[in-house]
């Protein structure tokens, strides 16, 4: 075994038709069914797939959403909406609320 390898003698455990499925496949692939783990073990591993969400975010994103965030908190200070403590007075408020709106924004 080189210094790259190691070897281990743990089990895994999985249902038989996940097996079964799995040496089908590794046999189609001309490979056998431990080769055919490794691939897809070390094709894991070291696959870096883009995800935006581990990005960071840009400064003018963070900067307007800190200053739209700052602007909703004042509305609220200075004209707080009305609270609703059942699910009727929230439908009611609702309601009142669509009234309010053009015909185009909800009614």
């Amino acid at each position: 075994m080189t210094k790259n390898n190691v070897k281990t003698e743990k089990q895994l455990k999985l249902p038989e038709e996940i097996w079964v499925k799995a040496r089908e496949r590794a046999r189609s692939l001309g490979l056998t069914l431990t080769e055919y783990v490794q691939v897809l073990v070390n094709k894991d591993v070291n696959t870096k797939e883009y995800d935006p969400w581990l990005e960071p975010i840009p400064k003018e994103v963070d900067e307007q959403w800190e200053k739209d965030l700052a602007e909703t908190e004042e509305q609220e200070k200075r004209y707080p909406r009305p609270a609703a403590k059942t699910a009727d007075e929230l439908i009611r408020l609702l309601d009142e609320e669509a009234v309010r709106l053009p015909n185009d924004e909800g009614n």
